[in-house]
């Protein structure tokens, strides 16, 4: 990203279905973590920062591999 002059992204956060009304937050802090481990590497790296809980099924959340794709973070280059 330094090389190619990409700065701005956007990092989605999702969850399972598992943990109620807490995803919402861990979706957030899922994706936070992310952005600040990021920016560690690339200083003027600009975020936005998404918590999608699990309103955005990768899989199924009836099986435990369905919920392990679930829970995930997308990154997105924008610009």
């Amino acid at each position: 990203m330094q090389k190619s002059g990409y700065y701005r992204i956007r990092i989605e956060g999702h969850t399972d279905k598992q943990g109620g009304v807490d995803n919402l937050k861990l979706s957030k802090n899922r994706a936070i973590a992310v952005s600040n481990y990021l920016k560690k590497i690339i200083p003027k790296l600009t975020t936005s920062i998404v918590g999608y809980a699990d309103l955005v099924p990768a899989g199924s959340n009836k099986t435990t591999e369905g919920r392990a794709l679930n829970r995930r973070v997308i990154v997105t280059v924008l610009g």
